[in-house]
């Protein structure tokens, strides 16, 4: 909304002249109809409406100076904004405004393209480039003149189009906003805008990727799921708060309302990143894999390159190594899985994390050097934490957790190998001999 900020700051000196103040358009489902400007705009896949307090929210302002609420717009206000919309993915998006040209006779398009362009260049720390394009363009009732315009503002190059023709004293503004690396183009957002005549498209069906039609639970705490549904409706939440949400997807990118995240499966694991809170990131896995999840001692799985064998397991009062003896703390018990661990591949590998969470719940590892580690690591008398791993090479070694009796209680242990560089996890349920 960079450009839409800057462009709803530029105008024309207005005056109180007597003039006929404009009327609003108004949303229908996913459809703009502005009889005033005798067309319709129709939201494509993956775009929705503004509403009018989030364009006050961000231009800082009240829906009242700028003339919303209102379906005719009063004739004291100089600059009035009519619709915005956006597309979700991509930040690109279309507005339209209303303002007065501050005087009985209207002004040509070159003072038009003269004034906005000495108020953008007068703004600190933007840089702008102006192109008219010559030919007027018709879109629903009216004629309209265009320029492109290309502003850098912050390390980035915005491109646009400021669409525009002068009615009864407003000039009416059409803007196009292309963000960065946007696989739109300006003529394919025009395509949208159509005749009072012309046929309603029926609303687009929502772009969704069906490799996340499932029930997902956290990886932390199995109680909190996400379920994705086709019609692009879904639920997440713990089991007792559970909410309700609109999706939608392009490519690896999802959205969730107006959450913005990247996704990734691999096997029954998905993985979200949060597109707008660097280092947010979230495993889910697949609910009917969850079912499968119950190891024997001595079961064998895949983890990458990696093959892990799980030798035993036993849940004890105290734990001892050659050098220490710990006691856990009260109402605590030590759970011990042994197990080897084989680099498949062919090269030199490095585990650069493995999480391990005991029955959904963060455990410590207790090391063979008496010191404690969390999140925790597997090892065989050094730690394998970020250490490269040969192909070929074998390791044995134990992972030791303290954990609550009441979970002790159970005789099963849940935890999760995880590799945090790529987003790729296993996990273990396992249950002591009898």
């Amino acid at each position: 909304m960079i450009l839409f900020v800057l462009l709803l700051a530029v105008g024309l000196v207005a005056c109180r002249a007597s003039i006929t103040p404009p009327t609003r358009g108004e949303w229908d489902e996913h459809v703009f109809t502005s009889e005033y400007l005798g067309l319709r705009f129709v939201l494509p896949d993956g775009w929705d409406a503004v509403s009018d307090a989030d364009i006050a929210a961000t231009l800082d302002s009240t829906a009242e100076l700028m003339g919303a609420n209102d379906t005719e717009i009063p004739d004291d206000i100089e600059l009035a904004h009519d619709m915005v919309a956006s597309n979700l993915f991509t930040g690109t998006n279309v507005q339209i405004t209303f303002r007065q040209h501050g005087g009985l006779r209207a002004p040509t398009r070159e003072r038009v393209i003269e004034s906005v362009t000495e108020e953008l260049e007068s703004m600190d720390g933007v840089d702008v480039r102006i192109t008219a394009i010559p030919d007027a363009i018709r879109l629903g009732a009216y004629d309209w003149y265009s320029f492109e315009t290309e502003i850098d503002i912050m390390g980035l190059t915005i491109f646009g189009r400021q669409i525009f023709n002068v009615h009864e004293g407003y000039i009416r503004v059409i803007t196009i906003t292309l963000m960065p690396d946007d696989p739109e183009t300006i003529e394919d957002v025009l395509t949208n805008f159509i005749g009072l005549d012309d046929p309603i498209p029926e609303p687009p069906a929502a772009q969704v990727a069906e490799e996340l039609f499932d029930s997902w639970s956290w990886d932390m705490d199995g109680d909190y799921t996400y379920v994705f549904h086709a019609d692009g409706t879904g639920t997440r939440g713990f089991s007792g708060d559970i909410e309700s949400f609109e999706w939608r997807t392009a490519g690896d990118h999802l959205m969730i309302g107006m959450e913005s995240w990247t996704f990734a499966i691999e096997g029954d694991i998905l993985t979200i990143d949060s597109r707008q809170e660097a280092g947010t990131t979230f495993s889910y896995i697949r609910e009917s894999a969850r079912a499968n999840l119950i190891h024997e001692i001595g079961d064998t799985s895949i983890f990458e390159q990696f093959e892990v064998t799980i030798t035993d397991f036993e849940i004890t009062r105290r734990f001892e190594t050659s050098t220490f003896r710990f006691e856990p703390n009260a109402g605590n018990r030590f759970a011990v899985v042994h197990l080897t661990l084989a680099n498949m591949g062919n090269e030199r590998e490095t585990l650069l994390r493995t999480i391990v969470t005991a029955n959904d719940t963060r455990a410590t590892l207790i090391h063979e050097d008496g010191t404690t580690l969390n999140p925790v690591n597997i090892h065989s008398g050094r730690s394998l934490l970020g250490s490269r791993i040969e192909a070929g090479e074998y390791l044995e070694g134990f992972l030791v957790f303290e954990i609550h009796e009441s979970i002790a209680g159970t005789g099963e242990l849940t935890f999760m190998l995880a590799n945090g560089g790529r987003g790729s996890a296993v996990r273990y349920q396992i249950r002591e001999a009898e």
